[in-house]
């Protein structure tokens, strides 16, 4: 898959010609690091945005610097046994909207993300109609993307997995400080979704020890949902509270819930802005997943994403929005603190995650 120095061409080229396209336009260009136990990821991004009032393409090129691990997963000391790796995933996009109509948007992305042994393409397109002097819009949307799978040690090893989606939602203005949001998403995956160097030890008979060490194995189909209501309230014109609760399930028996809190203030003529945000999360496992295999079964896994889990978060983010001449510059950091907690992940029962970033924003007419 050696597609890099061909897509970071092809992402240049696109932002210069997203850029070239307007003298309307605003790029951002921003660097996020997260750090837990078991992974580094560095992330430096730009996006460019430019078009009229009735029609804008955005141009998006970003990178993953990613250190980690794949341990073993053979209790207490999976991660001093563990693979380490280092990589770097680029991705590029570019997106379409027109407002053609008065009460209609339409939209259309595309997207491709490679690495040295994985590469993914994904298309999208939407639709958005207001309705009731626009005090409701009705959305609808669908995605198809395609991923294939090797192995950087493994010459021979290639998988398939392909994805369908659709997305629906609905806003509404309930009154002159409130407003409404209800959005349903169902995504299917079908063929190879498992870790190609994640290893799962199968203790039979009750042995102290690994009697053998296989592959992670996973349902070659899953279908996902997910249903989210949001309320946006602005209480006074300098402060915007926002709160939603998220419902999602899927056919591995996996069921989560996420509630989500953010306040926003606005202050010095919108010269500041600041945001607190609070997340707690809560899930059940997949059917498959054990903390120990103590015998042969048609699945396994050793992703703790699977398991039994629970995590709060908080962060703080602050923007300053100096105007210069013609010109809007926005200047952002942000922190972001995770605890996790894993009720049968056999190599740790906790975590702490830290998560920081940067961006520089333009935007000029």
């Amino acid at each position: 898959m050696r597609l890099i120095p061909p897509l970071q061409k092809a992402s240049a080229l696109a932002l210069l010609l997203v850029l070239a396209c307007s003298s309307r336009a605003t790029t951002t260009a921003s660097y996020s690091e997260h750090r837990d136990p078991t992974a580094h990821v560095a992330s430096p991004q730009l996006e460019v945005a430019a078009g009229s009032e009735d029609l804008s393409f955005t141009g998006h090129w970003g990178a993953d610097v990613v250190t980690a691990a794949t341990p073993v997963m053979a209790a207490p000391d999976a991660y001093t046994r563990a693979t380490e790796f280092s990589e770097t995933r680029h991705e590029a996009a570019l997106f379409a909207d027109w407002q053609g109509l008065r009460e209609q948007g339409w939209s259309t992305g595309y997207r491709i993300s490679v690495e040295g042994d994985y590469l993914s393409q994904s298309g999208s397109a939407s639709i958005s109609h207001d309705l009731l002097d626009r005090h409701l819009t009705l959305s609808a949307g669908a995605s198809a993307g395609f991923d294939q799978i090797g192995r950087a040690d493994v010459a021979g090893f290639s998988e398939n997995m392909w994805s369908t989606g659709l997305t629906l939602g609905a806003t509404q203005v309930l009154g002159p400080d409130l407003l409404g949001h209800l959005t349903y998403d169902l995504e299917g995956r079908f063929g190879y979704q498992a870790n190609p160097y994640r290893l799962v030890p199968v203790y039979e008979n009750r042995s102290p020890s690994p009697s053998v060490v296989l592959a992670e194995r996973h349902p070659e189909r899953r279908l996902r949902h997910a249903l989210e209501p949001l309320v946006v309230w602005a209480p006074t014109p300098s402060l915007f509270v926002h709160g939603s609760y998220r419902l999602y399930g899927d056919d591995w028996g996996l069921w989560s819930h996420t509630i989500r809190t953010e306040i926003w203030a606005v202050g010095f003529a919108d010269l500041v802005r600041g945001r607190l945000r609070a997340r707690a999360y809560h899930q059940r496992g997949a059917r498959f997943y054990r903390a120990r295999y103590d015998e042969l079964e048609p699945y396994r896994s050793g992703d703790y994403r699977l398991s039994d889990m629970n995590s709060l978060s908080a962060g703080a983010r602050l923007d300053l929005r100096p105007t210069i001449g013609d010109r809007q510059l926005t200047l952002s950091t942000s922190y972001d603190l995770s605890r996790y907690g894993f009720a049968n992940y056999a190599p740790r029962k906790s975590m702490i995650a830290h998560s920081w970033g940067l961006s520089m924003s333009m935007e000029w007419q």
